[in-house]
């Protein structure tokens, strides 16, 4: 009881405040809106003091723990608790509707709905379409305020959280398959000059099949041999691997969130034919592109927490 006063006291949404996309809060919770807008970025791995709900309502976007991608193409919730060592990236254009909670705000909640479960610490499924309505519903009493508006929105938002509560813990049943592809989440100050143009290249260029080591080795001015050993040296992958990872993974975001065929998903991707592509998803994930588009499962859950390891000067996770 006395932990339980103690971080009531603890203002956990200050800093998030202060941000101009946030539209309305509480003590416990805070509504966020990103209209559609052009995005291709990746942040620093990270450690946040809320859990996070994410929305993609338009875009890609991946979760990134441990070197490891998970894909949430449109249409996708993320889950994030604050034990967790993780980072973003998005790209497209995006469009996201996100909720900041405290954790006494969950963490009571959770022990209500689910108490011999263990709470996720992440999460990345496709959004039910009840918590999708009610997420919406969020957004819109935020948009046009009423007198009842703090009343109604306080209510939605613990709506929501039941709604999270009960579509993570019905996701187990389900033979999900959690669709994993390598990425290197390093800080652009944590390598040289040469190879942070490199990746700068793979992330802005990796669907251009002309884009390959050689092409990149002679932009960034070093020679192959060199540039392709001081890859590895600095982030732990050779380019090729990390050229592949990622239209590896922009592919999956079409499987899972178009129509296109898997032809025109492989040129979109830089992968070139529809043979490469499913080769390499069933190298990656032992199903081929067409099983894998049939299935359309992507859900991840994580309930134990991964190790935490310091590597330099970041704290990173080691599942």
């Amino acid at each position: 009881m006395r932990e339980i006063l103690l971080q009531r006291q603890i203002d956990y949404l200050h800093a998030w405040r202060q941000l101009p996309i946030t539209l309305w809060h509480n003590q416990d919770c805070l509504l966020c809106y990103v209209p559609p807008v052009e995005a291709n970025g990746i942040t620093p791995p990270h450690l946040d003091d809320v859990y996070m709900l994410w929305f993609i309502c338009q875009g890609r976007a991946d979760l990134l723990i441990n070197d490891e991608c998970y894909p949430a193409p449109a249409g996708s919730l993320i889950w994030t608790s604050p034990s967790l060592l993780h980072a973003h990236r998005a790209s497209g254009r995006m469009e996201i509707i996100f909720c900041l909670f405290s954790p006494p705000l969950v963490q009571g909640l959770w022990q209500k709905i689910a108490p011999q479960r263990d709470l996720p610490h992440a999460a990345v499924i496709p959004l039910p379409g009840e918590l999708e309505a009610t997420l919406r519903r969020l957004l819109t009493e935020a948009s046009n305020p009423s007198e009842t508006s703090n009343y109604v929105l306080s209510l939605l938002f613990h709506v929501a959280l039941i709604d999270l509560f009960r579509a993570v813990t019905s996701e187990p049943q389900r033979a999900g398959l959690a669709l994993r592809t390598a990425e290197v989440t390093l800080n652009s100050a944590s390598v040289s000059s040469p190879i942070a143009l490199a990746l700068e290249l793979l992330r802005s260029e990796f669907t251009c099949e002309e884009l390959n080591p050689k092409s990149m080795a002679r932009r960034v001015g070093l020679s192959l041999f060199h540039f392709t050993r001081s890859f590895k040296q600095e982030t732990g992958m050779t380019p090729g691997q990390y050229l592949r990872q990622r239209r590896l993974n922009h592919a999956l975001h079409l499987l899972m969130g178009t129509r296109l065929s898997l032809e025109e998903i492989a040129f979109s991707s830089g992968l070139g034919s529809a043979r490469r592509l499913s080769d390499l998803c069933s190298a990656s994930f032992g199903q081929s592109a067409t099983q894998l588009r049939l299935l359309r499962e992507h859900g991840y859950i994580l309930t134990q927490l991964p190790e935490q390891k310091i590597v330099g000067n970041e704290q990173r996770n080691v599942l």
